[in-house]
């Protein structure tokens, strides 16, 4: 996502699905000096959530063009 200044280098989701969830099994993305681990479910026919955490992670500003 270089367009909100999020680099990701490397990383594990994993996903089990069932009936119409999904829920996450394993999930954590890396980047160059940090890391962001991703928990949660969701139902597929309705909203959902997913959480977030954010661990010593940079985060890198574009210049926008006028």
């Amino acid at each position: 996502m270089p367009e909100q200044g999020i680099a990701i280098t490397d990383g594990t989701l994993k996903l089990v699905l069932a009936d119409d969830r999904v829920r996450v099994q394993q999930g954590e993305l890396k980047g160059s000096s940090g890391r962001i681990v991703v928990s949660g479910e969701a139902q597929l026919k309705t909203a959902g959530g997913l959480t977030l955490t954010f661990e010593k992670f940079a985060v890198t500003t574009a210049a926008i063009a006028a």
